[in-house]
């Protein structure tokens, strides 16, 4: 995920019945002295733990925030003992939290999320509702204008409701559910130099549901190591769904995690998109990578590849280079018809949480304009 790094301070918990030794000794690994947050998630001591938030995509300027995250109490959590005492845990914990943030550019948002995973990792479950009033910069007007080269500022106030749940087939690693999303937003283009009363605006209301496919052999779902993770998805959007746009949109992404030997961990990543009818600019496709700012290469036609390698220093430090390759391209186009949009870059991961694989760290990448810093909690791309 690219959010803030839980490496960059020492997390600050607020509760109460705890000496300030027993607080700080939370946060040391038994097995090698070094810092750690295991031992507090597991345990879960009362109270929240706050997580700057840190954004630097130029698609909305320099900014940050804070998330107050609760690890909420899991018995089959603290019951599972693996037989080596250095492998990971292979239950994800429920997690519920609070977010606010800002940027430069005036972006401003907030909201409340709850990741839910239940019946031994059988259930699967995210829910969320942000407002948010954000200024980005679009490359493609709200019609069925081209991509260019000199941004239109977009001015998107709105509020988003998500709710999502997925279902584990039998003991197998697939797993089946939907998504309901919807969207209440008020848009001003901003082209030129026009004057305020002149410039477009658009108002409307977008609700759909997707039907979703996943399969996932993940070690875990913060950092994996080894394994597999694919999901396919079908979204419709339309007015029976609360949306005044009927538009559709297919997707797949599938991921591949592996131990490489002599201390190298490689993985790689490959999605792709289509969408169908009338739908608005902000849920066009993009080329998603890091170093390459969001919503910069839109089109009704998505595909990107990307790998990255790891290299362990140590139990706890590693180095990571990456790259990635994507196209975006109209309805009209093939892949192949637009240019090839490549984005490369190298970070650093700290093992922050032993027994639950996350690592944090930072990564510096260079697109075909920008180059951008990125600060990481787990995975440098996001699957869930």
């Amino acid at each position: 995920m690219r959010l803030s790094s839980l490496a960059m301070a020492l997390p600050l918990l607020f509760s109460a019945g705890h000496s300030q030794a027993d607080f700080f000794e939370q946060f040391v690994d038994p097995t090698d002295g070094r810092m750690d947050a295991s031992q507090w998630l597991v345990d879960n001591a009362v109270g929240f733990l706050p997580v700057p938030i840190i954004i630097t995509d130029p698609a909305v300027g320099y900014g940050g925030g804070l998330v107050l995250a609760f690890f909420h109490d899991n018995e089959e959590l603290q019951n599972e003992e693996p037989d080596d005492p250095n492998a990971p845990l292979k239950l994800t914990p429920s997690v519920s939290g609070l977010l606010g943030l800002a940027t430069e550019n005036g972006t401003r948002g907030a909201g409340a999320f709850h990741m839910g995973i239940w019946k031994q990792d059988s259930i699967r479950y995210i829910g969320a509702i942000a407002g948010v009033d954000a200024n980005i910069d679009s490359f493609r007007l709200p019609s069925d204008g081209g991509i260019g080269d000199i941004p239109i500022r977009v001015n998107l106030k709105g509020t988003y409701l998500l709710q999502q749940i997925r279902f584990r087939l039998g003991d197998s690693p697939w797993f089946a559910g939907a998504k309901y999303t919807f969207l209440n937003s008020d848009s001003e283009f901003s082209i030129g130099n026009l004057p305020d009363y002149l410039k477009p605006q658009l108002s409307m209301k977008d609700g759909g549901v997707s039907l979703l496919l996943n399969y996932d052999t993940r070690d875990n779902s913060f950092s994996p190591n080894q394994g597999l993770y694919g999901n396919v998805s079908y979204a419709k959007h339309a007015d029976y769904f609360g949306g005044d746009n009927d538009y559709s949109i297919a997707s797949g992404e599938f991921s591949g995690f592996s131990y490489l030997g002599n201390s190298f961990q490689g993985s790689m990543r490959l999605s792709a998109s289509s969408a169908h009818g009338d739908t608005p600019y902000y849920a066009l496709p993009f080329i998603d990578m890091r170093g390459i700012p969001a919503m910069r290469y839109q089109g009704e036609r998505m595909a990107t590849l990307q790998g990255e390698l790891r290299y362990d220093f140590d139990a706890r430090w590693s180095a990571v280079v990456f790259g990635g390759v994507g196209q975006a391209f109209s309805a009209e186009q093939n892949l192949g018809d637009t240019p090839n949009r490549y984005a490369k870059g190298l970070g650093f991961r700290y093992l922050m949480a032993r027994r639950f694989n996350l690592r944090t760290g930072i990564d510096v990448a260079r697109g075909p304009e920008d180059t951008t810093l990125h600060f990481i909690v787990g995975a440098g791309w996001s699957d869930f």
